[in-house]
């Protein structure tokens, strides 16, 4: 079975994604934009990370 990763700069994460990143992954993080929600929307936004190197993530393709 084959893997594939793809690198990324900049990711998209929830509020609970974004708590539960570990203090390695913290330490890679350039710049943090906060999304906030849409007007009905029951969620508390988004949160933009940019990070100082590339972060490998499993493809979801």
């Amino acid at each position: 079975m084959l893997i594939e990763l793809r690198s990324t700069t900049t990711e998209v994460l929830s509020s609970e994604k974004y708590l539960a990143l570990s203090a390695k992954e913290k330490a890679n993080i350039l710049q943090v934009k906060i999304i906030p929600p849409a007007l009905g929307e029951k969620d508390f936004g988004k949160i933009q990370v940019d990070y100082k190197s590339p972060v490998y993530k499993v493809s979801n393709e």
